[in-house]
Parts: structure tokens; C-alpha cells; sequence
């Protein structure tokens, strides 16, 4: 079984662990041992390839980088209908949200994909112009950064491209929070 769980992807090894623990936490009793065995198995798989994963390195506290960033949303709230339904009234398609759903910063792809340990911003698209401001760190970095301004989304074909026109890269955020607010006041309406 051991060759056969080595040829799994992790995602593939973590279902197996849920299945295997839902299993055992049921009323068939007849495959309770079977659903051991698969457990105790993708476990240890898991467990070696943890090991042989890149280290994580330490933990950082970004809380006060991100009241910072949620008190800009909170001022461009004010200043501007940052709405989407006012964006797409503008015509905008797909248009975005300013914070997550959960009123929190999003959470961008190079931090999803596990690229960079942090990347999370705040957003409004208005037509195919995003004006963003985010915070960021590289990988094998201790300096954190932000991105502010706008860029904009072009088609080529079937391929969607990032044209980065208007965009900021700074570690003080002052200068970013003038760069983004001035790419509202020109991307988006006042209130």
C-alpha cells in the first residue's frame, strides 16, 4: 500500500485522513479496520513529506500593517461610492468589493499559492482599471512592503494580461496611502 499512497498528491492524501477519520467515527463497525489501516498509512505519508517540505520560518504579526490599511478603505469608503453596484452601473463588469466579504483585507494569489508568505489588499475596479493598495513581504525577506496606484487588465486573445501603469512600490505607507487615493480620485466617484 505503501508504494501505492507515495504516488498521491497531498490534497489526495488529506482525503484520504478525512474519509478514513469519518469512517471510524460511524456505526459500521466492519470498516473500522480497513479505515484504521488507510489512516494510519496516509498519515505517515503526509508526515515524511512534511518533513521533507521547505521550512516555514517565523511567524510575523501583521495586525497593525493591516488597522492601517483597513482605516484607508474606511477613508476611501467615505470619500468615494465605491460601491459595485455604482461600479457597475459605470460600467463595469465583474466589478470588485473594496474589502473581503468578511469586511477583512483579501487575500492575494502570491500568498494563496504560497509564494509569499504575506499578500493581502484592498480593492475597486472601475471598467478594466483596478486601483489596489496591498501589503506584501517577498519570500526570504523580513522587509515588508506595499503596492499602491492602479494597473489594468488587457486581453490578448484567450489570455488576460497585467499592464502595471500607475502602480507604487514603497515601504512607507503615507506614500502609499497618497498614491492610492489619488488613483481613486481618478478611477472612482466622489460621494
Amino acid at each position: 500500500m505503501s508504494a501505492t499512497l507515495a504516488a498521491k498528491t497531498v490534497a489526495e492524501l488529506k482525503a484520504m485522513v478525512a474519509n478514513a477519520e469519518k469512517i471510524l467515527a460511524g456505526p459500521n463497525a466492519k470498516m473500522h479496520a480497513v479505515a484504521q489501516t488507510f489512516l494510519e498509512g496516509a498519515q505517515t505519508e503526509l508526515s515524511g513529506r512534511r518533513v521533507a517540505s521547505r521550512p516555514t520560518g517565523r511567524k510575523r504579526d501583521f495586525a497593525e500593517q493591516e488597522r492601517q490599511i483597513l482605516a484607508v478603505a474606511a477613508e476611501a469608503a467615505a470619500r468615494f461610492d465605491l460601491t459595485p453596484e455604482t461600479a457597475r452601473a459605470r460600467g463595469t463588469r465583474s466589478p470588485h468589493r473594496l474589502l473581503s466579504t468578511q469586511g477583512k483585507l483579501k487575500v492575494g494569489g502570491a500568498s494563496k499559492s504560497g509564494a509569499y508568505p504575506v499578500n493581502l489588499y484592498i480593492s475597486h475596479k472601475a471598467g478594466d482599471v483596478i486601483v489596489n493598495l496591498g501589503l506584501f513581504m517577498p519570500p526570504d525577506s523580513e522587509e515588508v512592503w506595499f503596492d499602491a496606484g492602479w494597473f489594468q487588465m488587457r486581453a490578448r486573445g484567450n489570455t488576460e494580461l497585467t499592464v502595471v501603469d500607475g502602480m507604487l512600490h514603497t515601504q512607507d505607507l503615507a506614500e502609499a496611502r497618497s498614491a492610492f487615493m489619488a488613483a481613486l480620485e481618478q478611477h472612482a466617484p466622489a460621494r
